[in-house]
């Protein structure tokens, strides 16, 4: 029998992801701030879990045990997949999944090179038709299937987002055409999602919006995680300063 954990306690399951060396800011949204769904097996002698928080679902614990099995099975589609890298959780997803599954690697990049204020140069939208602005509750509300990855695939509304998150948006009379926001975001770390609406790409906003809120990372003391399967997003990364970092091994589950 699997069992969902509370947002409170959350905290003591964290050696079942311990091999985890990527995505540490999405296993923190997860454990530290309860964001998403954690089940275990036995919330007494919890031996296998999965996190499931946005686009992705984790896996941690002993794969060999039959719970592991119903965690894989139940996973959602299309999401993620993300082992920690143990070739004995690829094998028991590969044999439950098989066919519906592909490879899809993604780079995280390093945020030490980060400068504030080549971001803050960074930061100046390209074109005075647009406005640079901190998404509050209206603008947060505006967050949509066009402009995914974003907050709102987490945060169980936009006003939980605005309280516990952050993101900055290009608006063009009103309307939220680009934007960076947490897609967690917990004391230290801070996981970026950035997405464009497709009529307004390629204009530089991106740039400026994702600029933006990493200077704001760095001035509030917190380290920004960018990780990307997507080559226009890795080249992104480098634009804005980052440099390289390692591979999370991902297993994309199709719908």
């Amino acid at each position: 029998m699997l069992t969902p954990v509370a947002a409170g306690a959350r905290r003591r399951f964290g050696h079942l992801f311990s091999g985890h060396r990527e995505l540490i800011a999405i296993l923190a949204g997860g454990l530290d701030a309860g964001l998403g769904q954690l089940l275990v097996d036995d919330p007494q002698r919890p031996r296998v879990g999965r996190l499931s928080l946005g686009c992705y679902e984790v896996f941690g614990g002993d794969p060999e045990v039959p719970e592991a099995g119903a965690l894989v099975a139940g996973a959602a589609r299309p999401r993620e997949l993300i082992y920690g890298g143990d070739p004995a959780w690829r094998r028991r997803l590969l044999e439950i999944l098989g066919p519906a599954l592909s490879d899809r690697p993604m780079r995280s990049f390093d945020p030490s090179p980060l400068a504030v204020a080549r971001l803050e140069a960074l930061s100046r939208l390209p074109d005075t038709r647009f406005q640079l602005a901190r998404l509050d509750v209206p603008l947060a509300e505006q967050l949509d299937r066009e402009l995914e990855p974003h907050a709102l695939q987490v945060y169980p509304s936009a006003s939980a987002f605005a309280a516990a998150g952050v993101g900055f948006g290009a608006v063009a009379q009103g309307r939220l055409v680009c934007t960076a926001t947490s897609y967690t975001a917990t004391p230290g770390h801070v996981e970026v999602a950035i997405a464009t609406r497709p009529a307004f790409r390629g204009q530089g906003l991106a740039l400026a919006v994702a600029a933006r809120l990493l200077r704001h990372c760095l001035e509030q003391g917190s380290r920004p995680h960018w990780n990307a399967s997507n080559p226009v997003s890795q080249r992104l990364a480098g634009r804005l300063g980052f440099g390289p970092g390692g591979v999370c091994e991902v297993l994309y589950l199709g719908a």
